[in-house]
Parts: C-alpha cells; structure tokens; sequence
C-alpha cells in the first residue's frame, strides 16, 4: 500500500494527488506546485554524509516541503537529528553564496510514520524553535517539522487528517481523497 516507499513516491507523482496531499496533512491551502523531484539527492562530496529526499516540493509562493514516508523504527530515537540534517543540506541549496539570509526561504519537513516517534500516543507532532526563556517570544528561522503518526490518538486532527492517517495504517478508503489515493496506488501498483 502507501506506506511502501516505492508505491508512495509513484503516488506523489501525480502532482494533483501531491498537491492536495500537502493541503490534507498541513490543513491549509497550498499554493499551485512549481517544482517536484523524488528521491533528490543531496551528495556534496565523497566524505560528509548524503541524503535521498523521498518527495521534494517548491510551491509557487516559494515554499519548500520535504515529504516523507517512514516504517522502519529502528533509528527513531534519531529521527529529530535526522531532520536537522535533512534541514541543513536543504538550506544549503537554497541559498546562493553572497546572498543575504533574508532570502532563505520557508521550509517544511513532513514525516509519515507507520510507528509512534516519541512514544507519546499523538498522531502530530509539530515542532519548531522556541526560546526556553520566553517561549511566547516567537523566533521565526522559518522552519518546521511535523511528524504523523499512524498509530496515535486522532484527537486534534481533522477528519481528512484523520482519514488519511486511517489509510496508511491499512484500514481502507474512507473519504474522497483516500478514494483518489487508492485509485493511484492500484494504478501504480499495475505498472
């Protein structure tokens, strides 16, 4: 199903499916999709550590999303670390050199779990930078990660959210756009 790595890039092929996928799981209105690629890569040379990007997205407002799906546990204590990492080398090619960091543009990282990441039984997890000293302060670095979590308490989500997160845990098409999910993924999956 969707939760197979391969069958979730084809699925995010479609930039409609793609597009309306971001606005399920932000719960917001996207603008149009300028620029996708699957698995970009990001190899700066042969001794720091590269990364595969599973979805890249660049709206038209010039926002920028990295969407991933993720089943494997066994490295979830580092999943944080990891999308710092992720965030830095997406940074990194954001910005040319000499310009100014006015110009580093939003980013939203997304990671879909098949499995709980921090153990607390919340399907969403969204987290930004926040002072410890005043945490009302906000401190825009324009960043956020969210991570959803399959298995979690739906408590706080929407009904497409929830949906959704129903779909990629096994428990079928419950809304039109799990119906449009599903119909790409058997597409794909006839290839």
């Amino acid at each position: 199903g969707l939760s197979n790595n391969f069958i979730f890039r084809l699925a995010m092929d479609d930039t409609d499916i793609c597009h309306e996928q971001l606005e399920v799981l932000l719960d917001t209105k996207v603008a149009k999709i300028d620029f996708k690629e699957h698995e970009k890569e990001y190899e700066h040379d042969k001794f720091r550590k590269g990364i595969r990007l599973d979805v890249y997205i660049q709206d038209k407002d010039g926002m920028v999303y990295d969407l991933e799906m993720q089943v494997g546990e066994q490295e979830k204590a580092y999943l944080p670390c990891r999308t710092r990492y992720y965030q830095s080398k997406m940074d990194g090619d954001l910005l040319a050199k000499g310009k100014s960091y006015r110009y580093l543009k939003n980013t939203i990282i997304i990671f879909i779990c098949t499995f709980d990441p921090f153990d607390l039984n919340l399907s969403k997890y969204t987290l930004v930078t926040k002072c410890l000293e005043a945490p009302e302060m906000p401190v825009n670095n324009r960043t956020m990660t969210i991570f959803f979590n399959t298995k979690g308490d739906r408590k706080g989500l929407t009904e497409r959210q929830k949906a959704f997160l129903d779909y990629v845990d096994g428990k079928g098409v419950q809304d039109e756009f799990t119906a449009k999910l599903d119909e790409r993924v058997k597409f794909v999956k006839m290839d």
